[in-house]
């Protein structure tokens, strides 16, 4: 998880590809970059709801509203670079960003 402007961001590795997303679940808040990750999906460790982690798809039930906001990202280097609106790029060490898998 990496925290920028006050916003939480789950970074993930799959299989050399980086993505982004909210990393609060939307029921109740827990932080799904310390959920547990299979493949391109990721479950909430409170509740175990599931998102996958290429488009924030909540894969449980038919619930747009419980998606979560992914964010643009790539790979310059080796900085991973996280567009969080149009204007700014987050650069973080992907050494440094949690192992996801």
């Amino acid at each position: 998880m990496i925290l920028v402007n006050e916003v939480a961001v789950g970074v993930f590795n799959v299989s050399g590809a980086f993505f982004a997303i909210d990393d609060a679940c939307p029921h109740a808040g827990a932080s799904l970059s310390h959920g547990i990750v299979d493949g391109d999906v990721v479950r909430c460790r409170i509740h175990h709801w599931r998102f996958c982690i290429r488009d924030g798809i909540y894969l449980d039930e038919m619930k747009p509203s419980c998606n979560v906001r992914t964010y643009p990202i790539r790979v310059v280097g080796d900085q991973v670079q996280i567009e969080l609106d149009h204007t700014s790029l987050l650069n973080c060490n992907p050494r440094q960003a949690p192992k996801q898998l």
